[in-house]
């Protein structure tokens, strides 16, 4: 499987949820999934952080809940966004995942 967006399988993972192609972020989740650092405690709070994060799309993902993915998604931009110049003018705006029915 070719990296489609980005460039790993964690990115593709999170772009594919984000476009709404569901069945396609499941596969590069069997991707991601078998990455060992995915599954070790990490000491550098970065690789803790993105850790947890792409764990916690597992069970969404799996249960085709768009409603969690896109919580999940619009809390990643606001922490994101947070303390930038950005903040005071930023607003979220819906991912395809949620005009997808």
């Amino acid at each position: 499987m070719e990296h489609t967006w980005g460039k790993d399988f964690s990115e593709n993972l999170v772009y594919d949820i984000a476009l709404g192609n569901l069945n396609l972020a499941r596969c590069w989740w069997q991707r991601v999934e078998a990455l060992p650092e995915l599954h070790y405690p990490h000491q550098d709070a970065r690789w803790r952080t993105w850790s947890l994060r792409i764990r916690s799309l597992r069970e969404p993902l799996m249960d085709d809940d768009r409603a969690a993915l896109a919580a999940i998604l619009h809390r990643w931009e606001r922490e994101n966004v947070a303390g930038t110049k950005a903040e005071a003018i930023w607003a979220p705006t819906p991912f395809p995942l949620e005009e997808v029915g």
